[in-house]
């Protein structure tokens, strides 16, 4: 559990979450190199992502025998030119009209604030990152997954992959 801390004045990720998914709750960030939640590698059990800081996605495997959910709310910033969530598992994104569950640009500060703390000099682009992509495994069909009032920006940036979500 991470919860009710003050993350400020770190030069890279206010927090980072290698192959570890916790608990976040009531946390704050301000003045570092990235004001959120970096994540990246292989979560390996259930895992709800409820609102917090923004979570900003390197490459993310979500596995196949696991439940998967974003609550209303969680936006998600990709990383330029390598951004990905790999959902093998189940994945339920389930936002509201006015609370929808975000995946966009680190660059865009529309939405989750400034996150990389550059002011305006970023600004977002078509393609800035690569796919939220629900996939087959070897021996295993895709999960039942939805997505359910979602705000997808600035996605496809792959010579391979094309468009923000791939199904």
């Amino acid at each position: 559990v991470v919860s009710d801390n003050t993350f400020a004045g770190n030069i890279y990720d206010a927090i980072s979450a290698i192959s570890s998914a916790p608990f976040f709750s009531s946390n704050r960030a301000s003045g570092n190199g990235i004001n959120g939640i970096a994540m990246s590698g292989t979560i390996v059990h259930d895992y709800t992502f409820v609102r917090d800081l923004t979570f900003v996605i390197g490459n993310v495997t979500l596995l196949y025998g696991h439940t998967f959910a974003a609550d209303p709310g969680v936006v998600f910033k990709f990383r330029s030119n390598s951004g990905m969530i790999s959902a093998y598992g189940v994945f339920d994104i389930h936002g509201l009209e006015a609370e929808p569950v975000v995946f966009t640009s680190l660059a865009d500060d529309a939405y989750g604030g400034d996150t990389n703390g550059d002011g305006s000099t970023s600004v977002p682009h078509a393609g800035d990152w690569i796919a939220h992509r629900y996939s087959a495994e070897r021996d295993h069909p895709v999960a039942t997954s939805s997505i359910r009032s979602a705000v997808v920006r600035f996605g496809g940036g792959s010579g391979s992959i094309f468009g923000g979500v791939v199904i």
